[in-house]
């Protein structure tokens, strides 16, 4: 591959992370890890989870999603001048 080839890859991939890390601002993008039900109860002992409680969050998988995403903003932070040459 024609070093001109893989410029034009890398550059693709590199807009592509950028428009997908702002993409995710416009949707509640946070959603996709939580499953089950939120139930919580206040008492005396502060917040308790109340019977009906299934909620599960998937944090690797949010940690994953927002690494991806501050790598799109750190490259949209690298390559700005360069987005309109």
């Amino acid at each position: 591959m024609a070093d001109d080839e893989i410029h034009h890859d890398r550059w693709a991939y590199v807009l592509d992370e950028m428009i997908w890390a702002f993409s995710q601002l416009n949707i509640d993008w946070e959603e996709q890890f939580k499953t089950g039900v939120s139930d919580w109860d206040f008492t005396d002992l502060g917040f308790v989870e109340g019977p009906k409680h299934t909620l599960v969050y998937d944090w690797v998988g949010w940690e994953s999603h927002e690494v991806r995403m501050k790598n799109g903003f750190r490259l949209f932070g690298k390559f700005y001048q360069h987005l309109w040459s």
